[in-house]
C-alpha cells in the first residue's frame, strides 16, 4: 500500500478572492489488499470525518471513496487540511495493519502469546 499526497493552495473567487487549501492523494493499493477488503466487506467503513468550509457540516469519507483515484480535498482553512492529512495518513497505517491481521489469520496455522 501507498499513499501519495499533493498539498497546493490557490486564490478563488470573482470579487473576493479567498485562500483555497487543496489536498489532492491517491491510495495504491496491491490486489491481494483489494481482495481482503472486499472479502471482510470494508469499502463502506466510515474512516475520516472534516469540515472542508467554516459551515459545521461535517463529511465522512468512507473507505471506497478514499481508494478511489485521483481524490481532491477543498478546504477554507489550513488547518482543517492539516488536519484531515493526518486523519488520512493515520487511518491508511491502520488499514494496512488491520489487512496484515486479517491476511495472517486467514492462512491459518498457531500461535502462542506470552502473557
Amino acid at each position: 500500500m501507498k499513499l501519495k499526497i499533493d498539498r497546493r493552495e490557490e486564490k478563488q473567487g470573482m470579487i473576493f478572492k479567498k485562500m483555497v487549501y487543496f489536498l489532492d492523494y491517491t491510495v495504491e493499493i496491491t490486489p491481494e489488499e483489494n481482495a481482503l477488503i472486499k472479502k471482510h466487506d470494508w469499502n463502506d467503513i466510515p474512516m475520516i470525518e472534516y469540515q472542508p468550509h467554516n459551515d459545521g457540516v461535517v463529511h465522512v469519507d468512507k473507505l471506497f471513496m478514499i481508494l478511489r483515484a485521483g481524490n481532491i480535498r477543498a478546504f477554507q482553512d489550513v488547518t482543517a487540511r492539516m488536519a484531515y492529512e493526518e486523519d488520512l495518513v493515520d487511518q491508511m497505517k491502520k488499514l494496512k495493519e488491520n489487512l496484515q491481521a486479517v491476511g495472517e489469520q486467514a492462512s491459518g496455522g498457531s500461535r502462542e502469546i506470552e502473557l
